[in-house]
């Protein structure tokens, strides 16, 4: 092999590398005055195209895990890696560019309730910054209609049951085709056949290639086929 194929090769492998690994905790401490210390020395990864399930009991460190992922609180130690960026480095405009590019899921949906269910999808591309209607209509309609709204599109929240009110969420957190979802706890409002619907849902969109980090109290949605577990305790990975 000569050396220019090498360095070729070499390259091709550190890209690979790189694009390979979404998430990435690296002995992560976490602590807020007191002090309490809510994530203590923890360390995993979440590789491209995973399906990954967190666990833990109510205060084991769940919203502080994806806080942190989607850079609205920073670390007290440790390393942390999303998309290959270590977020303590990043400025202001680049936090701001990285969470445009995450799809992003609430519990309580947190939809706009003067705004309907295409206006609450479009308000993500316009956020992001997509000009063109005619992208943006193309896009939006294309999401409702893959989450089975199209009969809702023009319909406000308050007129949503809380199954179409999580589909809405989803839309908007996957409209502008994010690599990595994360949801925290999307199913803590619905009944166990709505919750495995949402389930169903997103492992449709992760086999396309989205990377899916979901934080649930349920271990009968982690059963699902093709899903990884992630499970804490008391700030720390116990599985």
């Amino acid at each position: 092999m000569t050396a220019l194929a090498g360095s070729f090769l070499f390259n091709i492998y550190i890209k690979l590398s790189y694009d390979f690994r979404v998430i990435e905790f690296k002995n992560i401490y976490k602590t807020y005055p007191g002090p309490t210390h809510v994530l203590r020395d923890m360390s995993f990864k979440i590789n491209s195209g995973e399906f990954v399930f967190l666990m833990g009991p109510s205060g084991a460190g769940k919203t502080t895990i994806f806080n942190l992922i989607s850079a609205y609180e920073k670390i007290s130690a440790g390393q942390l890696l999303v998309d290959g960026k270590e977020l303590k480095s990043l400025s202001s405009s680049s936090v701001a560019k990285l969470r445009r590019s995450l799809g992003i899921i609430y519990q309580d949906f947190k939809l706009l309730p003067d705004r309907t269910v295409y206006e609450n999808i479009e308000l993500t591309l316009d956020i992001c910054g997509l000009n063109k209607d005619t992208d943006k209509a193309t896009m939006v309609d294309g999401i409702i209609k893959e989450l089975s709204l199209t009969h809702r599109k023009n319909h406000y929240p308050e007129q949503l049951s809380g199954g179409e009110k999580q589909r809405v969420a989803i839309g908007r957190a996957l409209v502008h085709e994010p690599k990595l979802i994360i949801a925290d706890e999307p199913t803590g409002n619905l009944d166990s056949e709505l919750s495995r619907d949402i389930i169903t849902l997103l492992k449709q969109f992760n086999k396309k290639g989205t990377t899916v980090f979901v934080a649930t109290h349920d271990r009968s949605l982690v059963n699902l086929e093709g899903s990884r577990l992630l499970e804490i305790k008391e700030g720390e990975v116990v599985l």
